[in-house]
């Protein structure tokens, strides 16, 4: 899917002067994370379903995206800057209209993957890390971060 996303732009993807491909953004595009459909998969969860919005259909990335019930506050914000079309094909297009999309997508994954993380370590009895620097919460502060890192 994230191929089939991809080729249409796949030109621009590659000659784009804004973003990074983060780790969570990398996880919601490939499906490859705290999911509980992957988790399934690897025999880590009994079942493919997500029991924080009600667990009545399979946890995937798309279910991320587009319908979980938990994530509808960070859906509404990610929407409301790069509109409606939460395919994947329609998050690449977004994202390669410019820096203030591509934070918003960025933003979500980061925010989402972050708190997915922490139900999966609190599943398996792991304690948090103190350490553990969570994204920020603005856009502001990760477009400052990434000037940081440049």
């Amino acid at each position: 899917m994230t191929i089939e996303a991809m080729m249409p732009e796949f030109d621009c993807w590659l000659d784009r002067r804004h973003g990074r491909v983060s780790f969570h953004l990398t996880q919601l595009f490939t499906g490859h994370g705290c999911f509980s459909a992957f988790l399934y998969k690897l025999r880590k969860l009994d079942n493919p379903r997500y029991t924080s919005c009600g667990g009545a259909i399979s946890d995937t990335a798309d279910h991320t995206w587009r319908i979980c019930s938990r994530w509808e506050i960070n859906r509404s914000e990610l929407v409301e800057i790069i509109g409606p079309d939460l395919s994947l094909r329609g998050i690449v297009h977004a994202m390669l209209r410019g820096e203030r999309d591509w934070n918003a997508v960025s933003s979500f994954a980061n925010n989402v993957m972050c708190i997915k993380e922490e139900e999966e370590r609190a599943r398996e009895g792991i304690l948090p890390d103190p350490h553990l620097i969570f994204p920020p919460d603005t856009q502001e502060e990760l477009a400052q971060l990434d000037n940081e890192i440049d």
